[in-house]
């Protein structure tokens, strides 16, 4: 999303067009209820809005400006929102007040690349450029309960569904490395524990890693992890490469249906995909006279259990709903000024970001 926030309904009504940011969104979230929107940018702001009444709720104002704010995050119960900053840091959010949470910083010895909440809320999992994953109890936030050491810088990570593990995805070199997340909970707070992976998969053939995506669902062992011109399917329990999908362009996005059995591909062929998770088959190619006409740099499933469609984001600014079973498009939203680097449904999917 660029230089402004625009909010949409399934009918193709726009809710009025949201200004606040100046300069390029770099992280979206709704909250789990729907009613609230969290964004920052590349220059540091970071702004909490009402989407019932379409205004700007609160300017959080705590990060360094000029730094980039690299993820964003709400808890379960929508009671606190997370942001994670180049600047070193991790704030915490009283969302009733908009007041940043007295002595909760997170600090971090380089830029902060990436967060994510596990599940029960009581620990967030950080990624940094100085070269640690970091785990954190949201109760005690003066030093990390857990962290690992991994070669090259981390860049993303991402929590199964059941809390089990995370998938921390690292560049130069590329890897992913596997670590124990369950342990976690009677562990001591007091002190840090060094972790070991339980796992790590080299990836140097694999150009331009992303991040990697969980299977849905309890128990998920399987990720798809982004690199190059392809996209792979991995067990992370043996470090196997599964299933390959290649569409014809660099691929910028892989996701999972609600139910995990399709994966879409958003690439820079101006198309996105649909495979099947299990055979690797390409489905359908989401694509035409009404599609992107450039390349195409997100591609999600609505939130419903069917899957009904799909979300696309382009740097033609366009935003695209297609049906899943169709491919026809439902919806086109003209009304971005720049790129449209991502786009989002809302927990009900009735709201589009």
């Amino acid at each position: 999303v660029e230089t402004h926030e625009l909010a949409f309904e399934l009918t193709g009504q726009t809710a009025n067009g949201y200004r606040g940011h100046l300069s390029e969104v770099t992280a979206v979230a709704f909250s789990p209820d729907g009613s609230l929107a969290l964004t920052g940018d590349v220059r540091g702001r970071v702004i909490l809005w009402d989407l019932k009444t379409r205004s700007i709720k609160y300017d959080l104002e705590g990060h360094s400006p000029r730094f980039k704010i690299s993820a964003v995050a709400f808890l379960s119960d929508g009671s606190k929102a997370l942001t994670a900053s180049f600047d070193k840091t991790v704030a915490q959010w009283d969302v009733t007040t908009g007041k940043e949470i007295s002595g909760s910083i997170l600090r971090h010895g380089d830029a902060v690349t990436d967060l994510k909440v596990r599940k029960g809320d009581r620990h967030v999992v950080t990624t940094s450029r100085d070269g640690l994953v970091r785990v954190w109890d949201l109760g005690a936030a003066s030093q990390p309960v857990a962290t690992l050491k991994v070669e090259g810088q981390p860049r993303a990570v991402s929590i199964s569904d059941d809390g089990t593990r995370a998938v921390a995805s690292a560049e130069r070199p590329n890897s992913l490395s596997v670590i124990r997340l369950d342990g976690l909970d009677k562990a001591a707070t007091n002190g840090t524990v060094e972790l070991a992976a339980e796992r790590t998969v080299s990836l140097e053939s694999q150009r331009q890693l992303g991040a990697a995506v969980f299977t849905p669902g309890v128990g998920g062992n399987r990720v798809v992890v982004l690199g190059g011109a392809e996209a792979r399917l991995l067990d992370i329990a043996t470090g196997n490469v599964e299933k390959t999908f290649s569409p014809l362009g660099v691929v910028a996005s892989a996701n999972f249906s609600t139910d995990g059995k399709w994966i879409v591909t958003a690439s820079w062929d101006r198309t996105a995909r649909i495979w099947d998770a299990t055979t690797g088959a390409d489905i359908r190619k989401l694509s035409g006279p009404n599609g992107h006409v450039g390349d195409v740099r997100s591609a999600v499933f609505s939130p419903d259990a069917e899957s009904r469609y799909v979300l696309t984001a382009g740097e033609d600014g366009r935003v695209i709903v297609w049906e899943r079973e169709t491919g026809q498009v439902r919806l086109v939203i003209d009304g971005h000024e720049g790129e449209a680097t991502g786009a989002s449904f809302s927990t009900d999917g009735s709201v589009i970001l």
